[in-house]
């Protein structure tokens, strides 16, 4: 059977979810933590995840739009909101279960939640790792909203999408403002939600494959003087940058060089993957058809995959602990949790399917 899967996407999605579990080796082997060499690889690493995860959520709007989503009635409303909520729910609340029980593992202690903290978890919006799941659902369902006015403005499409993102960015930021026990999400998605946009607007009608080099080339080079210009002005005592710094705050400074880092990443990924792709057959090929669809899994299941090599390895002899968690636990992580995922899939087809069955006796006993 012929895939209707773009394969670019999946590519960039198997690099993606790479770059993340790389970087997120070093929290569960606190040995590395104490090399300043290796504290420096980590700085970097952390901001090459930045990039990883701003093309996360770029792909999550370019795919949404390429399906041309049409909001005009409840109905529409209601299918999109299924397959999110059928989509994301069931993983979800499997990795949560899991890491609610990591503190008896003896190796990292969580910090105690409190009950609205619980709640807020359940429901998919906690402050915890899995924080990318809230980002994803805020945008999920903030996207027929962007839609739906964007059709309404009339013109251009790109134009309009802008306006009410713009607007939609206000609201978010004065909430960051008004409600402070919930600025760090606030704050950590914020960047993310304009990657998300930017790919509402490539999804349009711009094919990923068609995006040129010099192109490329000039926004990683336009993307780098920003990251300088902002290292001069924090870094450095110049005074007649002095008036810029102060009238930028901090976390607004900060959040730029997240997006730089973002636009810098997503960049050479898209570079890497139009440049290699031809590459990508027979085996390698079925890696990605297998692992680009699954990715979602990947992050939610990768953490305690790492984890329990961490916990095992120390076991035996805490010196393991830094090659099994690379030379297994990163293989692992990739290659688990998809059959996680089609267990989960498995399951809540045949619950479909009863679901249905049922419905359908009771239609005939009326």
């Amino acid at each position: 059977m012929k895939s209707n899967r773009i394969l670019e996407i999946d590519i960039l999605r198997v690099i993606a979810i790479l770059v993340i579990v790389v970087c997120h080796i070093f929290p569960v082997i606190p040995s590395l933590t104490n090399n300043n060499i290796v504290s420096d690889i980590e700085y970097w690493l952390s901001n090459i995840g930045t990039g990883a995860l701003s093309l996360f959520f770029l792909l999550s709007g370019y795919s949404l739009m390429i399906r041309k989503p049409q909001f005009d009635t409840i109905s529409d409303l209601k299918s999109f909101f299924v397959k999110r909520i059928v989509r994301i729910y069931p993983l979800y609340w499997v990795s949560l279960l899991i890491w609610a029980i990591i503190p008896y593992w003896g190796y990292i202690d969580y910090p105690r939640l409190t009950p609205f903290q619980q709640l807020l978890n359940i429901m998919g919006f906690g402050f915890q790792e899995l924080w990318f799941v809230g980002a994803i659902l805020l945008f999920y369902l903030l996207f027929p909203i962007l839609i739906f006015f964007a059709n309404k403005l009339g013109g251009s499409f790109q134009y309009s999408i802008l306006v009410v993102a713009l607007i939609i960015s206000i609201i978010l930021l004065s909430i960051f403002l008004i409600l402070p026990s919930i600025r760090a999400i606030i704050s950590m998605i914020f960047v993310y939600y304009w990657f998300f946009v930017l790919g509402i607007i490539l999804g349009r009608g711009t094919s990923i494959s068609r995006i040129k080099s010099f192109t490329i080339g000039k926004v990683i080079f336009l993307s780098g003087i920003g990251l300088v210009f902002i290292y001069v002005i924090r870094r450095m005592s110049i005074p007649f940058l002095d008036p810029v710094e102060q009238l930028i705050p901090d976390w607004i400074q900060g959040q730029i060089v997240r997006g730089l880092f973002g636009i810098i990443g997503i960049s050479i990924a898209i570079q890497l993957t139009n440049s290699t792709k031809g590459y990508f057959i027979g085996p390698l090929y079925r890696i990605v058809r297998r692992v680009g669809p699954r990715t979602y899994s990947i992050f939610l299941f990768h953490p305690y995959i790492l984890l329990a090599i961490a916990v095992l390895a120390n076991a035996l002899d805490s010196s393991l602990v830094p090659v099994l968690v690379i030379i297994i636990g990163i293989p692992l992580s990739i290659f688990i949790p998809p059959y996680i995922q089609d267990a989960v899939d498995y399951g809540m087809s045949r619950f479909a399917n009863r679901l249905h069955q049922l419905r359908g006796v009771e239609k005939e006993g009326v």
